[in-house]
């Protein structure tokens, strides 16, 4: 700073951040989240009273097997398609020729993997006939929106990605309220709403898409080969956190039953809730960080966003210390008093997991180093190994306290990583591609 210039003050260092185009997108996002989880919520009352306590099952199970037919079609390729679009704008042709192939493809033997496990064995598939025909034919069209989700974040169309979020949400509400009105209580039909949905919700990112298209789609094999090298190592780190964050509530169902699983299930539903901004964040920022070739510049937006989320989320865990039984108990009522200590023992490992969700980020953007995979691995593994000790003596409590302490070691692990790995970062493809 020069003598002549004036020092500047903290309001106008926040009006300043605000004003910026990160912080824009985070805002929107958060908030089109927040008004998407709402239509949800009230959609979910209308799909309960609609259809009642078996068909509402039965739906509930197809939606879940929809939901894990897509998780295993994507292999992480929905990670890849925002990392490699981020990094090199020209390889969008490719990035969209291969999705479409991978959606069908891969939807379409999922999908058969499925009727071939009902035909096998019709216990395996709680679900069957027109039904099941209808999960089926989600697949596809749901993985392929996950894929191209992720390209439109990839080339930073964040405003596009929630006005279609945001619009497939109050499609679906509408088709419901006119069901519930019409008395139409059919799984199959809101089954079909959300093909219907999907269908819409792809013609306009494919629009979007199509205009940021400078070549036809085309597809590689080679460049495909080289997405799963990076995909593969993604779905295996988010699978790995996945139980690290999971893992706990199963144990507690197994160990202590439905009734204390139930307890703690509302406190990891509240957790997911106060986890929500930093996982938006995170989401906004790789793209952002992928597309920065600078190091230096990459990793201090990494450390400030880091210090920032870790500020907010500090501000936001002392307020929920203090309005935390206020709100269950008026929401709840009192016999889900025992979720309140819970939740406050998970909420100092909730702000190191949202600190460390931003590092993972970062570690993402350099290409996903194997170590990103051990980090999570030995956390689940610990966490596995202190709830057996922990919840039969102290119940939920040492759920909780077991998923702090291995939040912070997955925290610790990532930054001695990235304070003593090598520079400059690595490449996942060569350059030629």
């Amino acid at each position: 700073m020069t003598p002549n210039e004036e020092p500047i003050s903290k309001f106008q260092l926040i009006r300043s951040f605000l004003k910026s185009d990160f912080s824009r997108k985070v805002i929107e996002t958060y908030l089109s989240q927040i008004f998407t989880l709402g239509i949800s919520f009230i959609s979910v009352i209308l799909f309960s009273r609609i259809l009642g306590p078996t068909a509402r099952g039965i739906l509930a199970t197809a939606m879940a097997i929809m939901a894990l037919g897509v998780q295993i079609g994507n292999i992480g390729l929905h990670s890849s398609n925002t990392y490699f679009v981020s990094k090199d704008r020209s390889l969008l042709s490719l990035i969209v020729g291969n999705t479409c192939v991978v959606s069908l493809v891969l939807g379409t033997l999922v999908s058969l993997f499925i009727w071939g496990g009902y035909l096998a064995n019709p216990a395996l598939i709680p679900i069957n006939g027109f039904i099941l025909f209808l999960t089926s034919l989600l697949i596809p069209f749901a993985l392929a929106s996950l894929l191209f989700q992720n390209i439109l974040l990839g080339i930073q169309e964040v405003r596009t990605y929630n006005k279609i979020e945001i619009s497939v949400r109050v499609f679906i509400f509408v088709f419901i309220c006119g069901l519930f009105f019409l008395e139409i209580r059919s799984v199959e039909t809101i089954l079909i709403v959300n093909l219907l949905s999907l269908l819409i919700g792809l013609y306009f990112t494919w629009r979007k898409i199509k205009g940021s298209l400078q070549q036809k789609p085309a597809f590689s094999a080679q460049f495909l080969k080289m997405s799963l090298a990076y995909g593969v190592r993604s779905y295996l780190s988010s699978f790995f956190a996945f139980l690290v964050i999971r893992i706990d509530l199963l144990m507690v169902k197994y160990i202590l039953g439905f009734e204390q699983a139930g307890y703690y299930s509302v406190a990891a539903n509240i957790a997911d809730i106060f986890s929500m901004c930093p996982v938006i964040i995170g989401t906004l920022l790789f793209p952002k960080i992928v597309s920065i070739t600078d190091e230096k510049r990459r990793l201090q937006l990494v450390k400030k966003t880091a210090f920032g989320v870790f500020t907010v989320m500090s501000i936001l865990g002392l307020g929920c210390l203090g309005c935390a039984k206020m709100i269950i108990v008026s929401l709840l009522g009192e016999p889900f008093l025992p979720v309140i200590p819970a939740f406050l023992w998970l909420l100092p490992g909730l702000i190191m997991l949202a600190v460390n969700v931003i590092l993972m980020n970062y570690l993402a953007s350099i290409g996903i180093p194997w170590i990103t995979i051990f980090f999570p691995g030995v956390a689940a593994l610990a966490n596995v190994v202190m709830n057996l000790k922990m919840i039969p003596y102290m119940g939920i409590i040492g759920a909780s306290i077991s998923s702090t302490i291995c939040y912070s070691l997955m925290l610790m692990m990532s930054l001695i990583y990235i304070r003593f790995r090598k520079r400059p970062n690595e490449q996942i493809y060569p350059q030629e591609v």
